[in-house]
């Protein structure tokens, strides 16, 4: 009978050894479930974001270049660099596709109060004036002197 006795008390002794440990895995899976819930909110708020890189005004004041990124829903354009031109009061004038991706490193600053240059680590150096219409207008061959201050800018941003 004693030895009975041992081996119901060792059973109730594993059942509730068994038990309790199945209330501890439950209540830590709870908590990680209710973490992994708030790590999903956390993230698709972030992702939800804003998609705007910066706002550049001109020297002359007239005008300001939104520097955002291109439709996250299109797999192509999700990290293509666009420029908004806006007028004084906010109003976008014009917009226009770089080309440049924020994969690689980039730079933009206005050359003077009509003009700006982008350099970029994968397309090269492209710049635009903004014509009587206050829309973009491509420069076809940038001079050096402007090359010369998109790389200024460039390694001013990334402390070269």
């Amino acid at each position: 009978m004693e030895g009975n006795t041992k081996g119901a008390i060792l059973v109730v002794t594993y059942e509730r050894w068994h038990t309790t440990t199945y209330i501890g895995v439950v209540s830590h899976a709870v908590s990680v479930m209710k973490n992994t819930i708030l790590i999903l909110i956390v993230v698709g708020l972030l992702s939800c974001g804003d998609r705007n890189l910066g706002r550049f005004a001109s020297p002359s004041g007239l005008y300001s270049l939104d520097v955002e990124l291109g439709n996250k829903d299109n797999p192509s354009d999700r990290y293509i660099l666009m420029f908004k031109l806006r007028d004084r009061a906010g109003e976008e004038l014009d917009h226009l596709r770089t080309g440049a991706s924020d994969v690689m490193k980039w730079s933009v600053t206005w050359v003077d109060k009509n003009t700006i240059i982008l350099y970029s680590q994968d397309i090269g150096t492209y710049a635009w004036t903004i014509d009587e219409n206050q829309k973009f207008f491509a420069i076809e061959n940038v001079p050096q002197e402007m090359i010369n201050i998109a790389s200024e800018a460039f390694n001013k941003k990334y402390n070269r």
